[in-house]
């Protein structure tokens, strides 16, 4: 629990005060915390879109079918809808997932299940499968996104790591450049880890918000990070 209040108190610190982390000297400490940080809101932001998924699966309103020899067969007629961004369809008439506002979308096809995400599809063959009914199918689908989920966290957190990495690497040496090696680049990458808090936080508030409140994250980031490069550059 310890761990945890600590952890908190340095998000706090790390945005609204500059001196809490120019005295921090060692680069790992920074990295540790930078990793820490977007391991978090990596959980955070895949968790509702886990939650959305598990929460679609509802086979009450599917057809009667069979699955037989990797064939799909549907006894209504298609595409049928069980929702806007879930479908059936054996005929051909669609042949990629029609997805919602947030990317998502399933497309149940002859011989496959596609399951579409930001960033990534997921296809699953119908050969492997032999399914007549709703309930054996509605187990498989659980089955298949309980695989599923930690893939789709794994990548969140790594596409978070790469970006918010470049971001910070690319600031780093405009800073270092702009003092004029008045500090080590360790030093400087450092502060600017920590500057990047607000940046980070706001950005995965504007997931949700949409309020350019992203935005208001990086301006608030540019300024600790300047504030702090002055106070370094001058003790």
């Amino acid at each position: 629990m310890s761990r945890i209040i600590n952890f908190l108190t340095c998000v706090k610190e790390s945005s609204i005060n500059v001196d809490s982390y120019i005295s921090k000297k060692y680069l790992s400490s920074g990295l540790k915390y930078f990793t820490i940080l977007l391991f978090m809101i990596s959980l955070l932001a895949v968790i509702p879109n886990i939650y959305d998924l598990f929460s679609s699966i509802d086979t009450e309103n599917m057809p009667d079918f069979e699955i037989q020899n990797g064939k799909l067969t549907v006894y209504a007629e298609q595409p049928y809808y069980i929702e806007e961004n879930f479908i059936i369809d054996t005929t051909g008439i669609i042949t990629q997932p029609v997805v919602d506002e947030g990317g998502r979308g399933i497309l149940i096809t002859e011989d496959a299940l596609i399951l579409k995400r930001p960033f990534e599809e997921r296809r699953l063959e119908l050969s492997l499968l032999e399914i007549t009914n709703k309930e054996e199918l509605e187990i498989l689908l659980y089955i298949f996104l309980l695989i599923l989920s930690p893939i789709i966290f794994i990548i969140i957190f790594l596409a978070n790591v790469i970006k918010y990495s470049m971001y910070a690497s690319i600031l780093s040496l405009l800073g270092y450049i702009l003092i004029r090696r008045k500090s080590t680049f360790k030093s400087v990458f450092s502060i600017c880890i920590y500057s990047f808090t607000p940046y980070i936080i706001l950005s995965y508030i504007d997931l949700f918000a949409q309020f350019y409140i992203g935005t208001i994250g990086l301006i608030w980031t540019l300024i600790i990070y300047g504030m702090a490069l002055k106070k370094h550059s001058i003790s």
